[in-house]
């Protein structure tokens, strides 16, 4: 008999898990072992109560009933509580920071503290489970990081920076970009991580992120085109506004790179993939121009030419966007619906929207910001989404005119009475709407879903959308964290007043958890409100 046949659907399962990651050729002698002495039936040790958790996470990820992903969660979880040990702690952990429990982030940092100051007990590593993560092509790395480690305790040491890389808004703190500097630092190899700290770093404005770039470039595998592109785009825009020849030479070089990617497709007649294709668009820009182009969501997603763009540097470091209610978005919007994406910037939620809804539906994206209007229309031209419809205006309660904060990162660009102190960006003099007279406008019958968010100025945009609330009964996805604020409490009182009810939504099990107490929303970047009928 093969000593390496699975023995059972367990070790199948976790075999399979590696295999779909390129992660277990390296280590698949450990993982045979780990699996071949579990006693799967009738766990004893702590090690055969991890190894039982560690395969329910991955059942209940690839389970597509809820029911049934819930079951092998709850599984999971009594098994991790039945073991002791650090790597146990350390999966427990991860699955409160994918779960969003309140105070994942802080448990990680002590179980950090409490394993870097144990001796080393000799204690071989083990299987472990790392949910997915951005983009894919990361978890294999880490994985077999993970799995090459040199002890049950330098696995527990890395899966806990997992955490903490996990926990924060990596490109809004700084808190969180100390967690990437760590992360980075027990995983020095990883070309991914070395990517995202440099443009964290970037974003931040601080250009010794330059050297991580370097890195990211010379450890980044040939074969992963998308993540190639990413990284000479990335030099590219951090050099142009240090070095207009250094710039031009990344984009030379970029393009070079597709060239002999189309080349070698073509010699082995493989089919081109359209990702890769989209991925390398921007090396036929002007070096200078204001908009560079990516991919997302199947399209060539226009965006600022400008690392201080958080859309712009998440999407080049991660491959999508950060917010896990993207995925909510994805899930519930379907063929023929009406969507209002209230501001829009450059359109990650209009135009995922437009994916999902097709032809046969239409999408507003409502946006005061003349540059990234600019990005929107280029994202409809180049992908011919004729059924997008761009709204050059800010969504208020009253119509006319308003003063439209400029910041250094046009996401958080505000709309105020007043500039805000300390506000280098200057101010703007842009339209105001409602979105019930944009449905009047527009002779719409239907509306399906909202996203709102306007940094602070929800409150005004629903008070303009009454009649459209009353009408059409919408599901709302709003912002109810914005950037050096509190949680905003005013919008969900309005919401529950106005009939609807609030939800957290946990990505790890896709689905929406009631908002029992306003007091549970303050580190929800984002809440779902859904009509009670």
């Amino acid at each position: 008999m093969d000593a390496t046949a699975p023995a059972n659907p367990y070790e199948d399962t976790y075999r399979q898990y590696l295999q779909s990651h390129q992660a277990l050729q390296p280590c698949e002698a450990l993982v045979t072992q780990a699996l071949q002495e579990t006693q799967w039936e009738a766990p004893d040790t702590a090690q055969d109560y991890r190894n039982v958790a560690v395969v329910a996470l991955v059942m209940a990820e690839d389970a597509d009933d809820v029911q049934l992903r819930n079951l092998y969660l709850n599984m999971a979880l009594e098994a991790l509580q039945a073991s002791s040990d650090p790597i146990s702690a350390a999966h427990r952990g991860l699955l409160g920071v994918e779960l969003r429990e309140p105070k994942a982030a802080q448990q990680a940092l002590s179980t950090l503290l409490t394993v870097a100051a144990m001796d080393a007990d000799g204690a071989a590593p083990g299987i472990v489970y790392l949910p997915p993560t951005r983009p894919p092509t990361l978890r294999g790395d880490l994985l077999q990081q993970l799995l090459q480690a040199e002890s049950a305790q330098q696995q527990a040491l890395l899966l806990t920076v997992e955490i903490l890389r996990r926990s924060p808004l990596v490109f809004y703190n700084n808190q969180g970009l100390r967690f990437l500097q760590l992360a980075v630092a027990h995983y020095p190899q990883v070309a991914q991580l070395q990517l995202q700290l440099g443009i964290a770093m970037l974003t931040h404005g601080r250009i010794e992120g330059m050297v991580n770039l370097h890195r990211a470039q010379a450890l980044t595998p040939q074969n992963l085109r998308h993540s190639r592109a990413a990284v000479y785009q990335s030099l590219h825009l951090a050099y142009r506004p240090l070095s207009a020849t250094q710039a031009t030479y990344w984009q030379q070089q970029g393009l070079a790179v597709a060239q002999s990617d189309a080349q070698s497709d073509a010699q082995s007649d493989a089919q081109n993939d359209v990702q890769s294709n989209a991925a390398w668009q921007w090396t036929h820009r002007p070096p200078d121009a204001p908009i560079t182009t990516v991919p997302f969501s199947g399209l060539t997603l226009a965006v600022e030419a400008n690392l201080r763009s958080i859309v712009t540097s998440v999407l080049l470091a991660e491959g999508t966007w950060f917010e896990a209610e993207l995925a909510l978005w994805q899930q519930h919007l379907e063929p023929g619906m009406v969507v209002i994406d209230v501001g829009a910037n450059v359109g990650v939620y209009t135009f995922s929207a437009a994916v999902q809804v097709g032809s046969e539906g239409q999408v507003f994206a409502v946006e005061p910001f003349e540059g990234c209007v600019r990005c929107l229309e280029e994202t409809c031209r180049i992908n011919g989404l004729d059924w997008v419809t761009v709204c050059g205006a800010a969504a208020s309660d009253r119509s006319g005119t308003a003063q439209l904060a400029l910041h250094g990162s046009s996401e958080l660009n505000e709309l105020v009475s007043e500039p805000p102190s300390g506000s280098s960006g200057g101010r703007a003099t842009v339209v105001c709407m409602t979105l019930d007279s944009l449905v009047d406008d527009h002779g719409l019958e239907r509306v399906d879903w909202i996203k709102i968010d306007a940094e602070g100025h929800e409150l005004s945009v629903l008070k303009g959308a009454v009649s459209l609330l009353r009408r059409f009964k919408p599901r709302i996805l709003y912002e109810n964290v914005a950037a050096g604020q509190g949680a905003n409490l005013e919008v969900s009182r309005w919401l529950q007043q106005a009939g609807y009810q609030l939800y957290h939504y946990q990505p790890f099990v896709a689905e929406l958890a009631p908002v029992a107490a306003l007091e549970e929303t303050q580190r929800s970047l984002n809440l779902v409100a859904m009509p009670i009928l």
